[in-house]
């Protein structure tokens, strides 16, 4: 089936036409995508309106092959791809744009028995505490200057979102103008929603973009201090490097704070100038994972990470986003993020440590972040 809902007014499909004097609410469109068991991805970009979908209904979601240069569709990708979590592309199969061409696009879908576990992903109990000792030590050591700690929430009672997505997912459409907005479902990775600020690339009138955001506030009159602005700048020099060595030539903006629903972050945008040696996923690849998510040295804080973490991250701090589509390429890194299960809610948080950081301040920095959608919950 191939299907394409551009407009709100103006469509083209193979749906019984009466179906476009019937309005259909943002739950009812949410409800049926899940129940359908196919791959799909729901989402609100920054500073706009329009609710986009993207929607595989023929095949498996399949894992995206790293020789492709150009892949279309819908990308959700880990922290550190394996095996058992790979990238994964949600083909563009349907493509509709606003609740009516939505409402229309998922009218006839099929009803499967869809299994919200993870059915690849082992999940392990975090031990914050000890990875922060360990970070800490390593830093002091001067084996990485910057190391990004995550951790994880199980809920399984007031918090748990089954069967409150599409509630929560409008809430976060009208509650984050400046974020993107997300629900996202695969049979390979379960169902993800995230409210996450941060760019990792886009591209509009044939110019990309990315961005430094790291740097973590709650109060927006406090001052920035001495652990936050190494943090941040720790990311910006990583991608003034990074562009320099690949001989990518690149307009570097102006730090400034930028603001994230009740959070405040520093944020510094650079302009890249396309070059024919580097398409959209070798963009993505060479950037990929930033400071900001991962640490400095990239490497070795990577190899830390991955062997006394003890938090699986899976799709959190990885990436997702509209590839290579009409409308552009807009790929986010996946923040402020939760995993929805049968019985669970995972709530994924991290934030970046160097030799300023005190465990306290840093938990509760994880806290603030964790909160973003269950706040939603609790409204």
């Amino acid at each position: 089936m191939n299907l394409v809902l551009m407009s709100q007014k103006v469509c083209t499909f193979a749906f019984d036409m009466k179906c476009q004097n019937t309005i259909i609410a943002p739950k009812e469109c949410v409800e049926r995508l899940l129940k359908s068991g196919l791959g799909f991805a729901l989402f609100r970009l920054p500073k706009e309106t329009a609710i986009h979908l993207i929607l595989q209904t023929e095949g498996e979601t399949r894992p995206l092959s790293r020789g492709e240069e150009e892949p279309r569709g819908f990308v959700l990708a880990p922290f550190q791809e394996t095996a058992l979590c790979p990238t994964l592309l949600i083909a563009p199969q349907v493509v509709a744009q606003g609740w009516e061409a939505i409402g229309m696009a998922t009218r006839q879908l099929p009803r499967h028995r869809v299994c919200l576990a993870n059915p690849v992903v082992r999940h392990t109990e975090s031990r914050y505490k000890e990875f922060f000792r360990q970070s800490k030590e390593a830093i002091q050591r001067n084996e990485v200057e910057k190391i990004v700690a995550a951790d994880k929430q199980t809920e399984r009672g007031r918090y748990h979102l089954k069967g409150r997505e599409a509630e929560l997912f409008c809430k976060a459409v009208e509650g984050f103008p400046n974020s993107m907005v997300s629900l996202v479902y695969t049979p390979q990775s379960g169902r993800w929603m995230g409210i996450t600020p941060e760019v990792l690339l886009k591209c509009e009138n044939g110019i990309f973009h990315t961005m430094a955001l790291a740097g973590t506030k709650k109060d927006e009159k406090t001052e920035w201090d001495q652990k936050n602005q190494m943090e941040h700048q720790t990311v910006v020099r990583y991608l003034e490097e990074t562009f320099q060595q690949a001989g990518i030539p690149f307009t570097e903006g102006t730090r400034h704070t930028r603001r994230a629903g009740h959070l405040f972050h520093l944020c510094t945008e650079f302009s890249l100038t396309p070059t024919p040696a580097y398409h959209t996923s070798d963009l993505i690849r060479l950037i990929h994972p930033t400071p900001a998510v991962c640490g400095m040295p990239q490497e070795k804080a990577l190899r830390l990470i991955l062997s006394k973490e003890k938090c699986e991250r899976n799709y959190y701090s990885g990436y997702l986003g509209p590839i290579n589509m009409p409308e552009g390429t807009h790929i986010y890194v996946n923040l402020r993020c939760a995993n929805i299960h049968r019985h669970k809610t995972l709530y994924y948080g991290g934030g970046g440590l160097n030799r300023f950081s005190e465990l306290e301040k840093e938990q509760q920095e994880i806290l603030h972040k964790t909160n973003v959608l269950k706040q939603l919950a609790d409204d």
